[in-house]
């Protein structure tokens, strides 16, 4: 917390003052030795743009997903389309019947009529088209509370972004204008068309009325009265009339669903791009940390290693019949690609077993995915792994390195803390780095390394372990001392390690103390 010259307390967080500091609590070391992602995080130290891949891949992914609902909708519509035409054959086969009774000729204008009522409709959708243009130009029109006086207030070149705002505020006018005589004529002209169109609809009227006449006088059919005959009759020719130009629509969405799968293929080809700079990157970056830790540290990245990401989506897609036994092939196959398994399901149940190996009962059942999983199949990221080997054999004549899950707490402890005392320009702060550490790594290599880098990197560290600042050869020692189970930190008790008070109490924190190191000179010489 930090208490502002004017008494308040600071919004500031440590990170907006120096956005690549490291803080880690007590034993929050250990937890990201255990996370994988974690330590994929530790490898984005050393890249040279470690935070743009994140950025990027979100922007990626949301237009992915833009375009996964585009897709959907035209598809719905093509599918929807198609099952209209394809009604076509049978309402034609029923129109040649109702012809053979001779209705043709008495209700000839049946059809007109229809393709009346669907310019009338049509009309009336564009005038919809243009009330809600004038209107969405209204919602858009310049909002000048940003650049208002309150916002320029104190700016050093307020009186240069003024001309802006005068600018702004005349095309709001200017447009406020032309919108009031567009909406004027708009109304003025949609009463003109009412007016028209009454005398339209009291000609339906009639002719309809005449049709009706004309019905009644229809034999009977079937069991049906000459005006049920008759209504059946042009209910049938105003189906076809609907549906004759959605053919024109269908080819239409053709065009706009290819446009938007090309869109999908080339964001799928960019992100698969962006995933293989990552990985490269990543194994470059532990290349990096491989010499720089050379006979301390390896470590390797593993690339679409963590395979519980496509486990997790298919479990949650609701197979029938497919558990998490019959979902083994996954860690089984040595490289796998979700786009790669997308294309196959598309390509049918007999590629995936022919080519992937798959039982008959998983490859119908995956068949059987809708294609909105299929397109988030197509972009899911498998995690990558990282590995780390930490050399355990303490001046050993032969290196030994074991991998972290094969280590004890403080060794894993040590591995991760080699990565975090790299260089870096902003400070390490950390509370009791020595918890989970044996002394001997402390004095191998923790304290070796916080000697080398200090010169070009602020450590601050609060530790119970004396032998850090010392061996460390800290700038400035601060020894607390609890008063009332309270924290002090006395102007006595802080400096360098040359001063004799300062010295006098850190020999006295230390393991047993300065009487107990006094004995060690004595009997151990050193």
């Amino acid at each position: 917390m930090t208490v502002l010259k004017s008494g308040n307390i600071s919004t500031l967080q440590p990170r907006d003052l120096l956005p690549g500091i490291d803080i880690y609590g007590q034993n929050e070391i250990y937890e990201l030795a255990q996370d994988e992602q974690s330590r994929i995080q530790l490898l984005d130290r050393f890249l040279p743009n470690g935070g743009g891949y994140a950025q990027h891949n979100a922007i990626i992914k949301k237009r992915l997903h833009e375009n996964q609902q585009k897709l959907v909708k035209t598809l719905g519509e093509v599918d929807e389309l198609k099952a209209q035409i394809a009604r076509l054959p049978k309402l034609n086969e029923q129109l040649q019947g109702f012809q053979a009774l001779g209705i043709q000729e008495k209700l000839a204008k049946t059809p007109l009529f229809a393709r009346e009522r669907q310019i009338v409709e049509h009309t009336h959708e564009e005038i919809r088209h243009l009330r809600d243009g004038v209107a969405s130009l209204q919602d858009n029109l310049p909002d000048l509370t940003f650049i208002g006086d309150k916002a320029l207030e104190d700016l050093p070149n307020a009186a240069l972004l003024i001309p802006a705002r005068t600018i702004l505020d005349k095309l709001r006018q200017s447009f406020e204008c032309h919108l009031a005589e567009l909406t004027t004529e708009l109304a003025n002209d949609e009463q003109q068309l009412e007016a028209k169109l009454t005398l339209w609809k009291q000609s339906l009227a009639q002719g309809e009325a005449e049709m009706e006449n004309a019905l009644r006088s229809l034999p009977v059919t079937a069991g049906k009265n000459g005006q049920e005959v008759g209504t059946a009759y042009q209910r049938l020719l105003q189906d076809i009339e609907r549906i004759k130009p959605l053919e024109t629509r269908v080819t239409n969405h053709e065009k706009l669903l290819e446009s938007q799968q090309q869109e999908r293929r080339n964001l799928l080809a960019e992100l698969s791009d962006l995933r293989g700079q990552r990985t490269k990157s990543l194994q470059t970056a532990a290349k990096k940390l491989n010499r720089r830790l050379e006979g301390k540290l390896k470590v390797e990245v593993v690339a679409d290693a963590d395979r519980t990401p496509l486990k997790t989506f298919l479990l949650e897609s609701k197979l029938e019949g497919v558990g998490e036994k019959r979902l083994s092939w996954i860690d089984e196959r040595d490289t796998l690609s979700p786009s790669a398994l997308a294309q196959a399901i598309r390509n049918g149940s007999v590629e995936l077993q022919v080519n992937w190996g798959l039982t008959p009962l998983v490859a119908d059942a995956l068949e059987r995915l809708p294609a909105s999983r299929l397109m988030e199949l197509e972009a899911l990221e498998l995690d990558h792994r990282i590995d780390i080997f930490l050399n355990v054999s303490h001046g050993q004549a032969e290196d030994v390195f074991r991998p972290l899950d094969k280590l004890s707490t403080g060794q894993q402890c040590t591995a991760i803390l080699h990565m975090l005392l790299l260089e870096s320009v902003d400070p390490l702060i950390m509370d009791q780095p020595e918890d989970n550490l044996d002394n001997a790594f402390i004095a191998d290599r923790i304290v070796h390394e916080l000697r080398a880098a200090k010169t070009s990197r602020q450590f601050l560290f609060a530790t119970h372990n004396a032998n850090i600042p010392v061996f460390g050869d800290a700038e400035w020692i601060g020894v607390f001392t609890a008063i009332e189970n309270h924290g002090s930190l006395s102007f006595d008790a802080q400096g360098s390690i040359d001063v004799p008070v300062i010295r006098d109490q850190v020999a006295n924190i230390l393991e047993g103390g300065r009487d107990a190191f006094i004995q060690r000179k004595e009997k151990y010489e050193f």
